[in-house]
């Protein structure tokens, strides 16, 4: 049983260019190192933009070391692009979270520098692909989407649930270096060869493909 609705909700206005019907509005949190941030039960609706890097319905950008940021019993739906996406910032917890009906990868670790953010008792179900010409880049891989991405080893994910991806469950999508705009923050690490943090009591099933993947570059 998951809980949909939420009394407080985000609900995107569409663009009245008709060439971009789907793009909704984005939440993000902005270069704010060693600040708290706090986003507990609201519901967003609608939001993401497909094709634009770095529009996700809640999207934690380039904020390094946040720890006691919570971002906690939120529902997105019906997203154009993605999620609750983790872009080099660290020691954030996402817990309690509901992504029903969304595009692309939905809970995602980025470039592949992140480290110590904790996923907890998150549920993602009908995560849809994203049409091969309709990528952010020819570099992302949401055409296969997974509900819950990571291209950084070094993360927590315990106890999460993720039913009725088009492709993937959980999928670590690790290359041999840093890649995105933080790569120059993190010049000579291998994500590939870094530890894994852990995996933990997570539920996977009715997935188009692979309940779990590493590829490449598969501990």
């Amino acid at each position: 049983v998951a809980l949909l609705t939420r009394n407080m909700q985000f609900l995107a206005d569409r663009d009245d260019d008709p060439g971009y019907p789907k793009h909704g509005g984005h939440i993000k949190f902005f270069h704010t190192p060693n600040v708290a941030q706090t986003l507990i039960g609201v519901e967003v609706l609608g939001y993401g933009q497909l094709r634009s890097l770095g529009r996700y319905p809640i999207h934690l950008h380039m904020n390094q070391n946040v720890i006691g940021t919570k971002i906690s019993y939120n529902t997105v739906r019906d997203s154009n692009q993605r999620c609750y996406v983790v872009h080099d910032t660290h020691n954030a917890t996402f817990e309690y979270n509901v992504a029903f009906n969304t595009s692309g990868h939905c809970f995602v670790v980025e470039d592949g520098g992140e480290e110590d953010n904790v996923f907890y008792r998150n549920l993602g179900a009908c995560t849809k692909a994203v049409a091969d010409n309709e990528l952010v880049s020819i570099t992302e891989s949401d055409h296969q989407a997974s509900t819950f991405w990571t291209s950084a080893p070094k993360n927590i994910f315990r106890e999460n649930v993720c039913a009725g991806s088009a492709d993937t469950g959980f999928w670590y999508e690790m290359l041999e270096h840093v890649r995105g705009p933080s790569e120059l923050f993190y010049i000579g690490v291998n994500p590939s060869q870094e530890p894994l943090g852990i995996f933990d009591g997570n539920i996977v099933h009715s997935n188009g493909g692979d309940g779990f993947k590493l590829y490449p570059n598969g501990h």
